[in-house]
């Protein structure tokens, strides 16, 4: 139930979430995203998986994969402005300014700058993503303070700025860019949850929403007018031609245009909702469809909605399913309330409701007039106090933190001891990431890779010393010992795997006492490794750790083992070693590397000797097969193997693809940015790309000193050459990526140790600094201009080439002929790819195929169409060639070559029609089913009262989670506050008499609004699913809560105590202020638990008592029996299901067999009620994690 793993597995199979072919532009991901969105906002599609989808579309798009929640209806701008919010009428025209709630920021990295005359200054570069759109913007901490002074301003509660701190000034302020861009997040989401945005914000992230919004309802409104066009005997919906014709204005028309305002359809209908005489089609109204309707609905509101059966407004008037629901259930409460207040006259003795009222009446509605507008007067009070006090005391407790820091100068900063590049540590796996992988060959790989890397785990000295110490672990060359040390004692320790006995899990770890006392610290999970001699127990941080190791080092010890078991034999040394396979040869591909080498020429088919030019043919003939789908894609790891060594390639530890030598990756200057045709993202490379060290040369120019060249191999799509290059074109290259990357690998520094000798240490560093940023763009499916021009690379010249040699294999060997599959293409678009292949290097490529010429708006061919000159006929490998690269469309595919010929579908075509056919036959079929068990025979006419009920009660139900919901937040809200208030004043007094006293080191760091993680008793009663529901009344047992408890019945008045249950679950304990001492009982000697409503009281005189309790749990034993009171019926179920399964246990412990433990001592051998409540707290902070 961890939502890292999902995470992990989603972001992997990101293009099949999304429905996609590898390698697709951005702009086709975007486009799949926002219409996905769509649907799912307006109801079109259900809302199945989208979390996946989102995360999917956010890693793609290189988004941060913030923990948040995924709403479709995030595209829609929704949000109101925070200046003008709460304070115009409905239909002014200033609350026409909205904004979509898809915002996200982060940190792409810091710039050193200087203008004149000033000191030097930082700029922050953010990140900015809104509304599937990205761009960057540079900050200074001065805009920021501006920033916070007008939100202040504004806002009652606002997050605290990080302040100018000495810490910052020292070195790059990468803690100061961390936390700033969290409080403009924080900021944010405050305003998102409120349905509000800021437009100070918008302006200091550069961010015009006027224009994005009018871009994206004209988009959504071209996508829904495509996918559900108004049809004739389809429902039709009326709307304004003259709020049209606004809305069109604000759409097409320049940034200044104001939107259209509430949707004016009163204009059409009289007075009685009827319409209006002389009204035509589209002069005074226009027809839309429902999903075009209910998108205008949702952001512009107004109406009235106006539905038909036609084009026709006088036509015969439908309702839409909403709406039929509206009417319905207004009719179900007209009917309920005439039924009740006929009931409540004839109880009153009332014949004549509208004449006689009895005084009675009037008071009671009175009184519930007065209740409600004073809770609501209340309400309101409390959150407007509790934000001030907030807002003062974070206020008072950073004044506190900042006069501390003040009066301790003396004390030194904090120095980061490692200094290596902390991205270097993502190419290496956690245990707890390993533990999560399926397949048993990948996860031994990661686990050796790790293990010889090396990890920090904690080692139990020994089972009476219980607490484990953190150690650094790692494994020797072979395999065969497992190591460790600790910088308090360097000298490493070791163990010999095979030389264990044993290796098991133990969850708990058993835990032991010198003095035979039971140990209150308890851990988890524990990998225990048992010898001869001794054990040692190694702790995880969760279950998967312990797995991973489990696994990892048990097949290590077995290989150990057998190699010790194996025959002898006699090296060429004269020296007897066992004949079995090394731990270090285990799942290690350098023997097959080897065997490939040793057969590259078998492995392509090709004679000894072959000359380079017939490789790089073969390799290139083999690619275009497999990237196209002529040929299976088997054994290609093999062949590009044997292709890289017989070119003198370094055989790097990457993926090979096929789909490699075709021109995919966009630049990453312009991706992301430009619209779908724009000349500029025509601009691409391949993914092709090595680069390796020659060598290294000693150089001077007149008038400087002496230098070093680095010779460098570049392999770029079958093509080799030199360049040679300085250190400082490596820094120059740099800071040009710096303003571009949001991550980018650290430069290797230019250190003393590099210039006592040659530097051939800084050599492999910078080639790995090279590679490690182009296998980063390349994962993203960018490249970067600097690179190639830095490796003088002529991108475009080369792609040209490979496209006229790619074209003329593909035409020679699988040519068009009469009988097969032909595919239509543009003559003009050919000739403009034929100039950009045959003539100089600055024609441009010729951008999307534009096959849109051929056909009409129905999709039909244009008249008097002739070949060669309208257009040409391809194969199938030939169109998918153009169409990989190029895209656009639409496919033109004919059982001949004649363009006016029968119309034919590919696989992938038929593959999508069919798919989309029976989808909509599962869905018919789905809802006549549900018709039929609703008793439905006409869905728009006929609803049962069965149907009404489960309607009002899960209104009802609604409501009171909503309620009760609201209530505990103001009460977390107000609790929190003073919790904060009372801490910070016992720290002020502590510092205020102990002036000579180091501060107080608070150990528990988390936030007091954790509270609001337990669920209250009467939540967990409203809780369906019996297993969650004991899951809560464990983990909010265990903190306690306060429960009224009876004394006696003859004492009708009950008092607050408060209850917890024991770590065992076997007993509940209570106590209260006035008497310190706590009182248990024993859940197995209960005899009966039940529910008593209302609870039965005594009078010792024998008299009637007018007091009444309505909820009660009554526990009974032999002796006594407890009273607990509830304040409703859901808080007495709760405390009823979970004491009765405790209970349950506690007997069932009772009752159990006897055996005999370890040490000797006779035991009950059935499960611990210990272990329960361990694994309910468990499972619970897995739902946590799932909800976070």
């Amino acid at each position: 139930n961890d939502t890292k793993m999902d995470v992990v597995e989603i972001a992997a199979n990101a293009w099949d979430e999304l429905g996609l072919t590898a390698g697709a532009s951005m702009e086709r991901i975007v486009q799949v995203y926002r219409e996905m969105c769509l649907k799912r906002a307006l109801g079109i599609e259900a809302d199945k998986d989208f979390y996946k989808k989102a995360i999917a579309y956010r890693f793609l798009a290189s988004v941060p994969l913030a923990r948040k929640e995924y709403r479709p209806s995030d595209i829609l701008p929704l949000l109101l402005s925070m200046d003008v919010a709460g304070d115009d009428p409905e239909d002014d025209p200033a609350r026409s300014l909205r904004a979509c709630a898809m915002l996200d920021v982060s940190i792409a990295c810091m710039e050193r700058a200087q203008s004149p005359w000033s000191l030097p200054y930082v700029n922050y570069v953010i990140n900015v993503h809104y509304c599937m759109r990205k761009h960057v913007v540079r900050r200074r901490y001065t805009e920021f303070q501006r920033l916070h002074q007008a939100l202040m301003q504004k806002l009652p509660v606002i997050p605290q700025l990080p302040d100018n701190a000495w810490k910052h000034k020292l070195a790059m302020p990468s803690e100061r860019a961390r936390e700033l861009i969290v409080y403009l997040s924080r900021i944010i989401q405050l305003l998102v949850y409120r349905g509000l945005f800021s437009p100070d914000i918008m302006a200091f992230l550069e961010i015009d929403y006027g224009r994005i919004r009018a871009e994206e309802e004209g988009l959504s409104a071209e996508y829904l007018n495509r996918i559900s066009p108004v049809l004739e005997g389809s429902m039709v919906f009326i709307i304004d031609s003259e709020w049209m014709q606004r809305w069109r204005k604000f759409v097409l028309g320049n940034h200044n245009t104001a939107p259209p305002g509430l949707i004016s359809n009163s204009n059409l209908l009289t007075e009685r909702g009827l319409p209006r005489k002389n009204l035509y089609a589209p002069r005074q109204y226009r027809c839309l469809s429902l999903p075009a309707w209910k998108y205008f609905h949702t952001i512009y509101r107004g109406g009235p909605e106006i539905s038909r059966s036609s084009k026709d407004i006088y036509g015969n008037a439908v309702l839409s399913a909403e709406m039929a629901c509206i009417k319905i259930q207004s009719l179900a409460r007209g009917y309920l309330a005439r039924v009740n207040a006929h009931k409540r006259r004839w109880s009153l003795g009332l014949q004549q409701p509208h004449v006689e009222r009895t005084f009675e009446t009037y008071c009671m509605l009175e009184a519930a007039e007065r209740k409600t507008r004073h809770i609501k007067l209340l309400v309101e009070m409390k959150q407007v106090q509790v934000r001030h006090h907030a807002a003062h005391t974070i206020q008072r407790a950073y004044r506190q933190y900042r006069d501390h820091l003040s009066y301790n100068k003396e004390e030194r900063p904090i120095i980061i001891e490692n200094t290596k590049n902390v991205a270097a540590a993502a190419d290496y796996f956690t245990l707890a990431e390993i533990g999560m992988v399926e397949d048993d060959n990948t996860r031994f790989i990661h686990f050796i890779h790790t293990m010889q890397r090396g990890v920090t785990i904690r080692k139990l000295s020994s089972r009476y010393k219980p607490t484990p110490k953190l150690k650094f672990f790692t494994i020797d060359r072979t395999g065969a010992q497992l190591q460790w040390s600790y910088p308090a004692k360097p000298e490493r320790r070791t163990l010999t795997l095979a030389y264990c006995t044993s290796i098991q899990i133990e969850s708990p770890v058993l835990l032991k006492s010198r003095l035979g006392l039971s140990v209150k610290q308890t851990l988890d999970f524990g990998v225990v490794l048992t010898t001869p001699e001794k054990e040692v127990i190694l702790i995880g941080e969760s279950k998967c750790e312990v797995q991973a190791l489990l696994f990892g080092l048990r097949i290590l010890m077995e290989e150990g083992k057998s190699r010790l078991a194996g025959p002898l034999r006699m090296d060429a040394q004269g020296i007897m070693r066992r004949n079995v396979p090394n731990a270090k040869d285990v799942n290690d591909t350098k023997m097959d590397v080897v065997e490939i080498a040793a057969n590259a020429w078998d492995e392509l088919g090709l004679t000894a000797g072959a000359s380079m030019e017939r490789i790089v043919q073969v390799y290139r003939e083999m690619c275009l097969k497999r990237a196209l789908g002529i040929e299976a894609d088997k054994d290609f790891y093999k062949k590009a193997i044997a292709y890289r060594f017989l070119a003198s390639v370094p055989l790097a530890r990457k993926e090979y693809r096929p789909s490699d030598i075709l021109p995919l990756l966009l630049s990453m200057d312009v991706a992301g940015d430009d619209p779908e045709d724009d000349p500029a993202r025509s601009l691409r490379a391949c993914a092709m790309l090595d680069v390796s060290i020659a060598c290294m040369e000693r150089a001077q120019s007149p008038w400087s000193l002496p230098y070093v060249n680095y010779v460098i191999n570049v392999h770029y799509c079958m093509r080799k050459h030199v360049v040679r290059r300085r250190y400082t074109e490596f820094q120059r290259l740099h800071q040009a990526l710096m303003q571009k990357l949001p991550v980018i690998p650290q430069l290797p520094d230019n250190a003393w140790k590099h210039k006592l000798a040659m530097p051939s240490e800084r050599a492999r560093e910078l080639i790995v600094y090279l590679s490690r940023i182009i296998q980063l763009l390349v994962y993203r499916g960018l490249f970067s201009p600097d690179i190639m021009a830095f490796l003088e690379i002529d991108y475009g010249r080369i792609r040209a080439e490979e496209e006229g040699l790619s074209a003329e294999y593909l035409n020679r060997i699988s040519p068009v002929l009469e009988g097969s599959m032909v595919f239509i293409i543009d003559s003009e678009w050919m000739q403009r790819w034929r100039k950009f292949v045959l003539g100089n290097h600055n024609t441009a490529p010729p951008g999307l195929i534009s096959n849109s010429n051929l056909l009409t708006e129905r999709g039909l061919p244009r008249k008097n169409l002739y070949a060669p000159r309208q257009y040409r006929c391809l194969s199938l490998p030939a169109w998918k060639y153009f169409h990989t690269i190029y895209r656009g469309g639409p496919e033109i595919s004919r059982s001949s070559k004649d363009i006016y010929g029968n119309a034919v579908l590919s696989a992938e075509m038929a593959c999508i029609k069919i798919q989309s056919l029976a989808r909509g036959y599962l869905a018919r079929v789905n809802a006549h089913k549900r018709r039929w068990s609703l008793g439905l025979q006409q869905p728009h006419v006929e609803r049962t009262f069965e149907t009404y009920c489960m309607l009002e009660a899960a209104e009802r139900k609604t409501r009171h989670i909503k309620l009760l919901v609201e209530m505990k937040q103001v009460q977390v809200r107000h609790h929190a506050a003073h919790t904060i208030q009372r801490a910070y004043r016992q720290y002020r007094d502590h510092l205020s008499y102990n002036k000579e006293e180091r501060p107080i080191i608070i150990e528990n760091t988390k936030n007091v609004a954790a509270a609001a993680d337990y669920f209250t008793l009467a939540e967990i009663g409203m809780v369906e699913d019996d297993n969650t529901r004991f899951i809560h009344f464990i983990h909010t047992m265990q903190r306690g809560v306060t429960i009224r408890k009876l004394s006696s019945r003859y004492k009708p008045t009950p008092k607050l105590k408060f209850f917890t249950i024991d770590r065992t679950g076997a007993q509940l304990q209570w106590s209260y202020p006035a008497k310190p001492e706590r009182r248990t009982l024993t859940l197995a000697y209960c005899t009966s638990i039940q529910i008593e409503s209302p609870v039965l009281l005594k009078s010792r005189l024998g008299l009637s008592v007018k007091q009444t309790l309505d909820f009660g749990v009554v526990l009974t034993t032999p002796e006594k029996e407890v009273i607990l009171i509830g304040e409703s019926k859901c808080e007495v179920q709760a405390l009823l299901f979970g004491l009765r399964i405790l209970m349950e246990e506690g007997k069932s412990r009772l009752a159990g067999p006897l055996r005999m433990d370890a040490q000797g001592i006779m035991r009950r051998n059935v499960p611990n009620a210990k272990d329960v409540v361990r694994e309910a707290i468990a499972a619970h902070a897995l739902l946590e994690e799932e909800n976070n």
